[in-house]
C-alpha cells in the first residue's frame, strides 16, 4: 500500500477529478510506478507527491491515456 502517501498528499486534486481515471487505477494497482515516484522524489513524501502531481497533470493534459 505504498500508494497511500500519494492519496493523502494529492487528496484535493483527486477529489476534484484533476487526474485521469486510468492513472488513478494505476496508482492503486502498480506499486512499481509508485516506487519510481518515491525513488525519484529522493524518498521524501512531499517531493514524491509533487513529482506524481506533475506527471499526472502532464498525462491528462496531453492525453497519454488515449
Amino acid at each position: 500500500m505504498l500508494w497511500v502517501f500519494l492519496i493523502i498528499y494529492l487528496k484535493a486534486k483527486i477529489e476534484n477529478g484533476d487526474y485521469h481515471p486510468k492513472d488513478m487505477e494505476r496508482i492503486h494497482k502498480d506499486n512499481e510506478w509508485i516506487k519510481a515516484f518515491w525513488k525519484n522524489g529522493l524518498e521524501e513524501h512531499n517531493r514524491a507527491a509533487d513529482l506524481a502531481d506533475e506527471v499526472l497533470d502532464w498525462r491528462k493534459k496531453f492525453g497519454a491515456n488515449g
